[in-house]
């Protein structure tokens, strides 16, 4: 797993909508493969974690299940 090289305007309506438009992990995917990793983690301009290309980012905690909000991107 890598890091983007780019971040995610959180500000950006297109992040809050669902949609069938894969170009953006479809480059991190050709970016991930030219490291040898498996995958790009996408992180917004505030640093904050919010997605791989291809899973949602979550997290486990005393039986609580944490992802990142909407207004993160």
């Amino acid at each position: 797993l890598a890091s983007s090289t780019w971040q995610r305007d959180s500000k950006n309506p297109v992040y809050g909508i669902k949609s069938v438009n894969y170009l953006e992990a479809i480059i991190a995917r050709r970016q991930a493969a030219s490291l040898g990793v498996d995958d790009v983690l996408f992180f917004n301009t505030q640093g904050q974690a919010t997605e791989t290309t291809i899973a949602t980012l979550f997290m486990i905690t005393q039986n609580r299940v944490y992802t990142p909000p909407l207004t993160c991107g």
